[in-house]
């Protein structure tokens, strides 16, 4: 998409000339570049063979990848320098990871070496994937929890990345008289913590990702790509075959600072594991917005 010049900007806002006054013809066509994966997608053949598994993900069409802490760690039961490595000869890089918090001062020195790791692996974003009903019983609970992001967030500014927040549909509900993902936005500092929006999760809440993206711009660099099945709204589907229109969201992604679209997906295959993270990448290799 071609920039826009001072002209085109002239004309939108009305303050051009009547001699001047002709839209410019801007295609608003746009493809999405990269995609990336979050490998709990294929949890249960990474359980099994990380290697095969990272070789399938690269072999259907994705650049990069989003892991999650195992009972192996984040790497999968791999050293850092040779997960890193298993990554490049297959053309992947690992961009972003799901992990807790600091929740204590006793916390600290362990979370500062998990940073560490994650920064030598290369990632940018680490993500707080889920929360506890204690932090959201009250709205107090929320802002407590806020501040606990904040403070990791330091750390994960020090170490060279940024701390983000994964929704669920929870987080939308409200808590005296304030909906849960509000007060998250409102008191996390923007300068330290982004938002990684799961569009079916926003989705399956009857909210709306785009006023999201208009009232909070440049939080969110981490999507979960992940379509909702159009028989069932429990259930997910491969990207492109569900009842989401990904059109106008992705028109906003520049708007909201995305950086990584990963596509996720956690049940409802078809035909089988591989062939779903395959037909979504094959969607949105071909996706136009």
């Amino acid at each position: 998409m071609r920039k826009l010049t001072r002209r085109d900007f002239l004309i939108i806002s009305g303050t051009a000339t009547a001699s001047t006054f002709v839209l410019p013809k801007v295609s608003m066509a746009d493809n999405v570049k990269n995609i990336g994966i979050q490998a709990y997608t294929l949890r249960d053949n990474m359980a099994k063979d990380p290697a095969a598994t990272l070789k399938a993900i690269a072999d259907a069409g994705y650049s990069y990848v989003e892991g999650y802490t195992t009972d192996k760690g984040m790497f999968f039961g791999y050293g850092v320098a040779d997960f890193k490595k298993m990554l490049a000869d297959l053309g992947l890089k690992m961009v972003s990871t799901h992990s807790g918090i600091v929740n204590s001062d006793t916390e600290v020195e362990s979370h500062q070496k998990k940073l560490a790791d994650a920064a030598e692996a290369g990632l940018k974003y680490i993500v707080l994937p889920w929360i506890g009903e204690e932090y959201r019983k009250t709205a107090n609970d929320v802002k407590t929890l806020a501040s606990k992001l904040n403070n990791t967030a330091k750390l994960a500014k020090s170490a060279g990345l940024t701390q983000c927040y994964h929704n669920h549909d929870f987080e939308f509900s409200s808590v005296d008289g304030q909906v849960i993902y509000d007060i998250l936005l409102k008191e996390t500092d923007p300068s330290l913590v982004k938002f990684e929006l799961d569009i079916y999760w926003i989705t399956k809440a009857q909210k709306d990702p785009l006023a999201y993206f208009s009232k909070y711009p440049m939080r969110f660099p981490l999507w979960h790509v992940k379509d909702m099945a159009k028989n069932d709204r429990n259930l997910n589907t491969e990207v492109g075959n569900g009842s989401i229109d990904w059109k106008p969201i992705f028109q906003k992604s520049k708007l909201c600072g995305l950086e990584y679209p990963l596509v996720e997906q956690e049940n409802n295959y078809i035909p089988d594991f591989n062939g779903s993270v395959k037909a979504s990448a094959d969607y949105l290799k071909k996706f136009v917005y």
